[in-house]
């Protein structure tokens, strides 16, 4: 509750995953911080900051190729 408050959540869509060791482990430094991880679990694109849908499709799409 404190994390939906502290970041202004009120959207019951949207789920928050709080891992206060995660903050470390992914080196976390903003908010949002949109982490690609592949099937072996190795991140393949980190991403600070949100993006506009045309971006987001472009860069999902990118990772298919």
């Amino acid at each position: 509750r404190s994390y939906r408050q502290q970041f202004s959540l009120k959207n019951p869509a949207v789920d928050v995953y709080v891992d206060p060791t995660a903050g470390g482990y992914w080196h976390v430094t903003s908010f949002p911080t949109l982490l690609f991880v592949s099937p072996s679990g190795h991140v393949i694109n980190r991403t600070n900051g949100a993006l506009p849908y045309p971006q987001m499709a472009a860069l999902i799409t990118s990772f298919e190729h």
